[in-house]
């Protein structure tokens, strides 16, 4: 055996294990580095308002805080205009369903000859178990909770990040170009840009 297999053995041994191990980390890391990912190009959205502020006197700190809370000014307006359209549009279907459900009860039973009656399907439903349908909507309301919790936390985390990839840009520019020679440094910057 020629001297160079043992050692092609171990080093494919050795890039397996080591794949193995960045494909574990990946997954490991998987909701951190999607926060990582998020807050970049949410940088990358914001960093043009914050250079425009920061040329006009605004420390970058400042700037980066000035645009984050109108952004988010922005998202609580629209999710308030979106929540109250649709609570507007979810009250009226549930105005409108007892005589809906009399529309479809009377088409069906005029269409094709049936005797439905929607008044034995209304008993029906209310003579199911209240209990457990409560119980099942208090362990939803907690799971959903549980859930909303960890949703604002990311969400916080995201901003966090953010924040602080804006209001540090062009260090962060800086630090990462010192690792490319400098013909690359200017075709890089240029794509940041």
């Amino acid at each position: 055996m020629p001297a160079w297999v043992p050692r092609a053995i171990l080093l494919f041994l050795a890039g397996v294990a080591g794949l193995l191990v960045v494909r574990w980390m990946v997954a490991e890391l998987r909701s951190f580095l999607l926060i990582l990912v998020v807050s970049f190009f949410l940088s990358f959205a914001l960093e043009p308002a914050v250079d425009w502020l920061s040329q006009r006197g605004l420390r970058r700190g400042l700037a980066t805080g000035v645009v984050m809370l109108g952004v988010g000014a922005l998202v609580v307006a629209f999710l308030v205009l979106l929540g109250s359209a649709l609570f507007t549009q979810v009250s009226d279907f549930i105005e409108e369903l007892p005589d809906r459900i009399q529309e479809i009860e009377e088409d069906l039973n005029d269409r094709f000859g049936l005797d439905l009656n929607t008044d034995d399907l209304s008993e029906r439903l209310q003579d199911q178990d209240v209990q457990r349908i409560a119980r099942d909507l208090a362990s939803n309301a907690v799971s959903l909770g549980i859930s909303a919790v960890g949703v604002l936390f990311q969400l916080l985390t995201i901003g966090l990040f953010t924040f602080y990839l804006v209001a540090d840009g062009p260090r962060f520019r800086r630090t990462l170009l010192s690792f490319l020679p400098p013909a690359r440094q200017a075709k890089v910057i240029s794509g940041w840009e």
